[in-house]
């Protein structure tokens, strides 16, 4: 339960609830090729630099096959870590999920000290202070659905600088859009950060096109699964902070497993969509922000910080006691 006093929102009624999804196509007048990113997001200097199989280049030089299975089939795992103060925050995390992946989805699994020595290597040479780092593993060039014989994979690691939230802008909110489709199907696939970010990028665009920051998707029951980028947790008219669990879809986020372990009153179950719009918070953390309130949903606004406040300084005093391995 939330501490404190609550004031309850009135439900949203009936048939005002204006989702939009992919086989509707965009609208006329659309915004969307406008929006550089949502409202709380800031575009970020990728740096000229890159790591390709531990081969630092300039980002020109770099040469990936036309036959790479990342390249041609999304065949790919990734992982975006938060770069602050000259750290990597959580990276071992990040590396255990990755390596984790590898294998309940049975990619050649590299070495964990040697992708922690390519990361801080990478930053060294680098000299990235502050922004985020995103280490790329393909399969490797290979044909066929499934490939036959040896492959070698490409591990691929590149940065981009600068706040990739700014702090006003999380307290603010972020407009969010629930969409319909396209769905997050719940399963093997929704359990890893796979290079096939399809879904997540049309249900963008459909809440850019509605003046949202950000998309809430539904999962195949039509419950709540999780954010485009972000997990999700909400606080409900009767003050339980609850979170979908995995099997309804949710990515098993590195954040959202620090905040459940700092807040054990967070439940995980299943969220269903009246959960939301009858909401007294919505919050969404990612590696990151590390936590964003909403400030409206379907244009129902969010006024309420006090779960937000909390989550934040929660994650934060978590990343203040992380050192990079």
């Amino acid at each position: 339960m939330v501490p404190g006093g609550r004031r309850h929102r009135r439900r949203q009624p009936a048939g005002t609830r204006a989702r939009r999804n992919a086989a509707q196509g965009p609208r006329h007048g659309s915004r969307s090729r406008n929006r550089m990113a949502g409202r709380g997001e800031r575009r970020m200097k990728e740096l000229p630099v890159v790591s390709v199989n531990g081969k630092l280049l300039h980002a020109s030089d770099a040469r990936i096959s036309p036959f790479d299975r990342g390249v041609r089939m999304g065949d790919g795992l990734f992982e975006t870590i938060r770069v602050r103060s000259g750290r990597i925050l959580r990276l071992g995390d990040h590396l255990n999920r990755l390596l984790s992946s590898c294998v309940a989805l049975d990619f050649p699994a590299p070495d964990h000290g040697g992708l922690v020595q390519a990361a801080l290597d990478f930053m060294h040479k680098t000299g990235i202070r502050e922004g985020a780092l995103r280490i790329t593993l393909t399969r490797g060039e290979a044909g066929g659905v499934w490939p036959s014989g040896d492959v070698s994979p490409l591990l691929l690691i590149t940065a981009s600088e600068g706040v990739p939230y700014p702090p006003a802008a999380l307290e603010t909110g972020l407009k969010a859009a629930v969409i319909d489709d396209p769905v997050r199907v719940q399963g093997l696939l929704s359990r890893h950060k796979v290079t096939s970010y399809i879904p997540s990028i049309i249900a963008r665009r459909l809440a850019l096109e509605q003046g949202a920051d950000v998309a809430i998707m539904l999962n195949c029951d039509g419950n709540v699964a999780e954010a485009d980028c972000a997990n999700i947790f909400v606080v409900t008219d009767d003050d339980e902070i609850v979170t979908p669990p995995v099997d309804e879809g949710a990515l098993p986020g590195i954040s959202r497993a620090r905040l459940l372990k700092a807040m054990p009153e967070i439940e995980e179950r299943p969220v269903s969509a009246d959960d939301l719009y009858d909401a007294l918070e919505v919050v969404f953390t990612n590696a990151l922000m590390p936590a964003a309130a909403a400030a409206s949903v379907d244009e129902t606004p969010l006024e309420e910080r006090e779960f937000f406040r909390r989550a934040l300084a929660a994650l934060e005093r978590d990343a203040d006691r992380e050192n990079s391995p």
